[in-house]
């Protein structure tokens, strides 16, 4: 559809992948505490009461995150990983209010729109709130959606170069 030329759908997946990368490589390890506060190996540990999951099954609890895609079971270790993974990119976009990247703005039901932006998570998932505080705001800034804007513009027709496959 006409999304696929999108700038903006451009920006969200670009910045999906990079965030995943920075999360797991860049913002756990990168303040004290944090490697096991943002444990997600789970295949190698329980990691079941890390202040992340136990953020994220507030979000869940709360009905901020929809985990229908991941199978449904807050509580499936093998599925974990893959839900922390996405948490942790949704819970940054929440913080940068940057849901005006995604398609029509919402991501719901994977992610309530009552917690799109700052103000709100803060509200419907206040662990969240507080381990994006302590582990990520440290260690990664908000990018400038007018300088993203420039590199990306609809129809390949920003200063990027990049074409989506």
């Amino acid at each position: 559809g006409d999304n696929l030329l999108s700038g903006d759908n451009d920006i969200n997946e670009i910045l999906e992948h990079v965030l995943h990368t920075l999360h797991r490589f860049g913002v756990r390890g990168g303040v004290q505490g944090s490697e096991a506060a943002l444990d997600v190996e789970h295949e190698e540990r329980d990691v079941s009461n890390t202040a992340l999951f136990l953020a994220m099954k507030e979000a869940y609890e709360n009905g901020v995150f929809g985990i229908e895609g991941y199978g449904g079971d807050i509580n499936n270790a093998g599925a974990a990983h893959v839900m922390m993974k996405e948490y942790q990119y949704l819970i940054t976009f929440a913080m940068w209010d940057f849901s005006e990247f995604w398609e029509n703005g919402s991501l719901s039901p994977e992610w309530n729109d009552n917690a799109r932006t700052p103000e709100g998570f803060q509200e419907n998932n206040p662990l969240g709130y507080a381990l994006y505080n302590t582990y990520f705001a440290p260690v990664i800034s908000k990018p400038s959606k007018e300088v993203l804007r420039t590199i990306f513009k609809d129809n390949d027709q920003g200063e990027h170069g990049y074409v989506a496959d």
